[in-house]
C-alpha cells in the first residue's frame, strides 16, 4: 500500500504515483494537488476530487453554509497546503485518555489535510462526525470525505475563533512550536502560500501575517 503526501493510502495510481510518500512508490514526487507548491494556479490545488471532497464536508457543517470570506478561505487553503506537504511523521501519538483511549495496535498520526494528530483529537472529530475514527484511524487516509470532515472540524473547533486576528494566529493554532522562532522557514512557507491565494482571489491578506 502507498500512502500520498496529504496521508491517503492506497494502491492505485493515485497514491503510488505522483505525490507519492510512502509504500511501493512508482516513481517520485512532484505533481499537483492539495499539496501543490504556493506558485500554483488556484485550478491546479483545488481539483474536481477536492473541491467535491471540500464542499461535501463544508454542508456538513451549520457554519459553512452560509457566505465564508474569501480571506478565511485563502487561509484554509494555505494551511490545507502546507500540511499537506510534510512528510508524514508515523508513530503511535497516544497521550493517556479516560474519554478517547488508544485503541491495541492503533495509530493516531497526522492524516489527511490539516494531518490530525493524537488519540484526543481522532475520538472528538469521530464523536462530532458520528465516525469510529477511533477505532479506525485508517478511515482518515481511504476516504477523502472523511479527511475533509475532520480537517473542516478541526478548523471550526481550534482555527476558526482566532481567524479575525490574521493568518499567524491561525498558524499558531495548527502549529505552535513553529511560531516565535521555532521554525521561521516553514512559518514563511504557510504566509507564502496564503499571500498567493490572497493574489489569486483578488483580495487583501490583511495584517499580522507571521507568528
Amino acid at each position: 500500500m502507498c500512502c500520498s503526501r496529504y496521508g491517503y493510502c492506497g494502491t492505485t495510481a493515485d497514491y503510488c504515483g505522483t505525490g507519492c510518500r510512502s509504500g511501493p512508490c512508482s516513481y517520485e514526487s512532484g505533481g499537483v494537488g492539495l499539496n501543490a507548491g504556493p506558485r500554483d494556479r488556484i485550478a491546479n490545488v483545488v481539483t474536481p476530487a477536492v473541491l467535491l471532497a471540500f464542499i461535501s464536508a463544508a454542508q456538513s457543517f451549520p457554519a459553512y453554509r452560509g457566505t465564508v470570506a474569501k480571506r478565511e478561505i485563502a487561509a484554509m487553503l494555505a494551511q490545507f497546503s502546507h500540511e499537506s506537504d510534510k512528510e508524514i511523521a508515523r508513530g503511535r501519538y497516544c497521550q493517556a485518555s479516560s474519554v478517547y483511549p488508544c485503541q491495541p495496535g492503533k495509530n493516531y498520526y497526522g492524516r489527511g489535510p490539516i494531518q490530525i494528530t493524537w488519540n484526543e483529537n481522532y475520538g472528538a472529530a469521530g464523536k462530532f462526525l458520528g465516525l469510529p475514527l477511533l477505532t479506525d484511524p485508517d478511515m482518515v487516509a481511504r476516504n477523502p470525505d472523511v479527511a475533509f470532515k475532520c480537517a473542516m472540524w478541526f478548523w471550526n473547533e481550534k482555527v476558526r475563533p482566532v481567524v479575525d486576528q490574521g493568518f499567524g494566529a491561525t498558524t499558531r493554532r495548527i502549529n505552535g512550536g513553529e511560531c516565535d522562532g521555532g521554525s521561521p522557514t516553514r512559518v514563511q512557507s504557510r504566509v507564502n502560500r496564503y499571500l498567493e491565494f490572497c493574489r489569486q482571489f483578488g483580495i487583501s491578506p490583511g495584517t499580522s501575517l507571521s507568528c
